[in-house]
């Protein structure tokens, strides 16, 4: 039987030799290396979709943390995340947060006016500040839940409604006025009262 050549890319070989030329083998090599590396894209692109639902999922301070350790975890940036990197990373947001509003003066409540894409814009700007904030709180050991109870309970004592409201003063204006109270009601105290109260602060052993 006659063995006839048949081209295979730019080199032939016989038809029924069953061998392959080299540029054949490295084309198939290629073609598997591009498969893999489709794969490869493929898994990363559905463990972002993952975290993103896993995120969406249940949106609590504790929820998120934990994400965000799983998130930098996975990337094996753990060894970027420290405080410093972090914070400046957190002020960086602000400050991509603070261009939204750059030179459009005051805007009232609820951005009327605003389109939907920069309304977008302005969430993501402020997810990104919360996220780093949330991580910074996680890397340095600060439990946000309770911190952020006690500083609420902290404003509240600092800011009683019955003196600061309707006005932007800080609290140790308040607490100068509270001062200057005292003193007025002392000052103005019927001689009965004073004594009252002597007598109750010697009783007591003040």
């Amino acid at each position: 039987m006659q063995r006839r050549p048949v081209k295979l890319l730019s080199t032939p070989v016989l038809e029924d030799s069953g061998v392959k030329h080299a540029s054949t083998l490295e084309q198939d090599q290629v073609v598997g290396m591009e498969a893999d590396k489709r794969r490869e894209s493929d898994a990363k692109t559905a463990d972002l979709n993952s975290d993103s639902k896993c995120c969406l999922a249940s949106l609590t301070l504790d929820k998120v943390t934990e994400d965000l350790r799983v998130f930098a975890k996975a990337r094996d940036w753990d060894q970027f995340h420290t405080p410093r990197n972090i914070l400046l990373a957190l002020v960086g947001e602000v400050g991509e947060l603070s261009e939204i509003f750059q030179w459009k003066g005051e805007v009232p409540r609820g951005l009327p006016g605003w389109s939907e894409k920069e309304k977008k814009h302005l969430g993501e700007e402020l997810s990104d500040v919360l996220l780093y904030l949330i991580r910074l709180a996680d890397i340095t050991g600060v439990d946000l839940n309770t911190a952020v109870k006690r500083k609420m309970e902290k404003n509240a004592d600092k800011y009683p409604a019955e003196r600061c409201r309707g006005s932007s003063a800080k609290y140790t204006r308040y607490m100068d006025l509270k001062g200057e109270s005292e003193e007025k009601e002392q000052a103005t105290a019927s001689p009965q009262k004073k004594r009252r109260v002597f007598e109750d602060s010697t009783s007591s052993g003040i």
